[in-house]
């Protein structure tokens, strides 16, 4: 900033040719949002209304008018919006409205670009600071090549949309692939018989005095440590007991091959179901099937995932699934040989599904990485050559005023600026 508050090109050897480099805040002031309850909102207003989140309502009157961008202030901090219309930012928000010397893309997409998320500053709601935000650096070439930067940007981010779009179709059919691989379970002519024929119907304890012992021999699950194993196999468990803790406290150790799943609550919407690889107990929250010598235990945990767990609770607030809702289920059982013969066709459709859907994840992040490149090289004055004379002349002018009133802002010290968004 030069003695009339003016800004200057900073670290102008990086900068291209005719572009000027100046803080968020000399290109135009944020200011913040205004409180708008929902009662008191339009429904059917033609007016936006931005919070953190993004558009929340409308409403029949502005708070600004013309392109302005949104940033979120406090929960979803240093989130960007552009509405190109008028609108009305809540007081989770600032708001700018962008200088007709700028193209209002090409600064949102700058912005959205950093890191603001990165500069919150509190230590329960996200929140971020004015002045952290007036101080973000913004390179800037003349107008006609911002635009012709914001088309190049359009372009490549077009194709790369439809390249996700098509990922996430792939993705898609590969999941619905892998439903349908446990569906072998069923393609057997052998009649279905009740599930408590071949299996024991098991619930899991969790103890008043449970003493974890890391040097324990005995794994207890908790409901949620499914959600941590590997692939379908409990393999570990985030407590452990001794053998003699489990014998005093009356805890059932349930052997390997034991199916679990949830039994109460939200868990159960996951619809996780895992298999005992070790012997050992888990909580109360869980349930389980102990399979007869007559059944595969993996078998089991395939059939058992063409049932959706959700269809077996109780329908009430706190969902739950009882012995007797499991106990209806009926099942086929062909031959242990025929059994083992449809595991191991399903683990190889799962090999190769599962290779398929990491190449996609694989693809989606590269894509990810594409966008990042694209944006780093347009503001960077990579993306596009400039290619008019008037172009490669000319700077951006700004406001001096905006400029000034910036400045002096910044000047006043991060103390008085701090007390403000304490005081919000």
């Amino acid at each position: 900033m030069n003695d009339e508050g003016l800004p200057y090109p900073l670290a102008s050897n990086d900068l291209p040719c005719g572009w000027t480099a100046a803080c968020f805040g000399d290109i135009g002031k944020p200011f913040y949002g205004k409180a708008l309850a929902e009662a008191k909102r339009v429904s059917d207003g033609s007016v936006a209304v931005y919070g953190s989140a993004g558009v929340v309502g409308s409403h029949d009157e502005a708070l600004s008018t013309g392109p302005t961008l949104i940033v979120g202030r406090k929960g979803n901090a240093g989130a960007v919006y552009l509405s190109r219309e008028s609108c009305w930012p809540i007081d989770t928000t600032y708001y700018v409205p962008v200088p007709e010397t700028v193209d209002a893309k090409f600064l949102y997409l700058q912005l959205s670009s950093m890191d603001l998320k990165g500069l919150d500053s509190s230590t329960t709601v996200p929140s971020l600071r004015r002045g952290d935000l007036e101080a973000a650096l913004i390179r800037l070439p003349p107008l006609g090549e911002q635009r012709r930067i914001v088309e190049a940007i359009e372009e490549r981010f077009s194709r790369l949309d439809a390249a996700e779009a098509s990922l996430v179709s792939a993705r898609g059919k590969l999941y619905a692939l892998r439903r349908r691989c446990f569906g072998l379970t069923k393609q057997t002519t052998v009649p279905p018989r009740p599930i408590t024929d071949v299996a024991r119907i098991v619930s899991g304890q969790t103890p008043k005095s449970l003493i974890v012992d890391p040097g324990g021999s005995v794994p207890f699950f908790k409901v949620g440590d499914m959600n941590v194993a590997a692939g379908y196999a409990m393999m570990r468990a985030r407590s452990y007991i001794s053998s003699d803790m489990a014998r005093r406290l009356k805890l059932h150790v349930w052997p390997s091959g034991t199916v679990i799943f949830p039994k109460r609550g939200g868990a159960i919407a996951t619809n996780k179901k895992r298999l005992l690889v070790t012997p050992g107990s888990f909580d109360l929250n869980t349930m389980g099937l102990v399979p007869q010598q007559c059944l595969d235990s993996k078998f089991l945990l395939f059939w058992l995932e063409t049932i959706d767990l959700a269809t077996l609770s109780d329908g009430s607030n706190v969902p739950q699934i009882n012995h007797g809702n499991v106990a209806e289920l009926m099942i086929s059982v062909p031959s242990i040989d025929d059994q083992i013969r449809i595991v191991a066709e399903i683990d190889r459709l799962l090999t190769m599904t599962d290779r398929a859907l990491l190449e996609v994840q694989r693809a989606a992040q590269r894509s990810q990485h594409l966008r990042r490149a694209i944006l780093e090289d347009a503001f960077c004055g990579r993306l596009v050559t400039q290619q008019h004379p008037d172009e490669r002349e000319s700077r951006v002018v700004l406001d001096s005023e905006t400029c000034r009133t910036a400045a002096e802002q910044r000047k006043r010290g991060a103390t008085a600026n701090a007390e403000l968004e304490v005081a919000t």
